[in-house]
Order: C-alpha cells, then structure tokens, then sequence
C-alpha cells in the first residue's frame, strides 16, 4: 500500500466547506493472452473529525431532534437508558480519544445525567470507551464537553461506532441532550 495525500477539490480562490468527500478507486491489470483482466475497486467516505450528531446513520427508536432555542442549533433528544446513535464505518487509527456536546435540561424537558459509552459494531459491542455526564437543569439548555479517553487499539479495521446513553437508575428519562461529536486524533 502507498500513502496518498489528496486535496480538497476546489476551484483557485475558493474556500472549501467541511464537508463528506466520497473517494473512489480502482485497478485493472491487462490481463494475459489466455486470462481476461482482472478488475477491483473500492469506494469510502471520509467525513470531517467534527458531526453534528443530528447527521448520525442511525439512532435508537424513540430520539427524536429538539430545538432548545428555537433557531439553528439542534440536539439529539429523548435518548433514555441504553439510547444510542451510530457512525458507520469509522476508522480508528491514531484516535486519541472522542468529544461529545451534551446539553442540560431547560424549560421543556429535564435531563438525569449518567454516563455515555462508545461500543463497535452494535450497542452491545466491545467498549472501547466511557465518560460520565453531568447535566444542569435551568431555565435555558447550558451545554458541556465530554471527553472520553479510547481504551482499545484500533485494529485497522473500520468499525460502526454507537455512542450509548447509559443511567441504570433512571431508565425512564431523558440522560442528556447531544449536539455533535468530534474525533480527536
């Protein structure tokens, strides 16, 4: 395998928004007199370190999205015990560890705290991370970061990553609020 650097598509002068590029790549040799050529590819998308966790791939039944100001910002809601969203296919070579942006309650709903996990493969996967979340709960959504520390190798493989909302003891409400994820390398 080579490494390959390339740049953002762009025209000259052009700023270039974060975004999702979609890469493609593929080889055919020319064969022989007796073999027809061989052909093989392979597509992937690399998303920025930095998502909304409104744009996730999937969400457990029941997350709903909420405005808490009423304007652009919008949180993943509803997410109870065992509640999760999912990036699919993530590649975790050289991750330093994962941020996420949970948010308090307000005026509307309340929020229990607990702690999130970062499971592959499916909610119940192996844990390769976990933070404890703290909420205030005001008048007004109030929003912190949580870091969680990766305590698995990658393995060179892209994995489907769930972040999972857990509190054992308040199962039937709301844990937090999420407004976006970023991958810290």
């Amino acid at each position: 395998a080579y490494p390959l650097t390339l740049p953002p598509p762009k025209k000259p002068g052009q700023k270039v928004n974060p975004g999702t590029f979609i890469l493609k790549a593929t080889y055919k040799d020319r064969g022989s007199g007796s073999q027809t050529a061989l052909e093989s590819g392979e597509i992937i998308a690399l998303r920025p370190a930095f998502q909304q966790a409104e744009s996730a791939d999937s969400m457990s039944r029941g997350v709903t999205t909420y405005r808490p100001f009423g304007g652009d910002t919008v949180v993943l809601n509803n997410l109870k015990h065992n509640g999760f969203f999912m990036l699919k296919r993530v590649d975790l070579t050289a991750l330093r560890g994962v941020s996420v942006g949970v948010g308090g309650g307000d005026g509307k709903y309340q929020y229990s705290g607990g702690r999130i996990e970062l499971r592959l493969d499916g909610p119940r996967g192996p844990k390769i991370g976990e933070a404890k979340i703290s909420v205030a709960n005001g008048a007004k959504m109030e929003f912190a970061e949580v870091n969680i520390p990766l305590g698995q190798p990658a393995d060179g493989r892209w994995h489907d990553v769930y972040f999972v909302l857990k509190n054992e003891s308040s199962g039937s409400s709301n844990v937090a609020a999420v407004d976006w994820v970023r991958f810290e390398f």
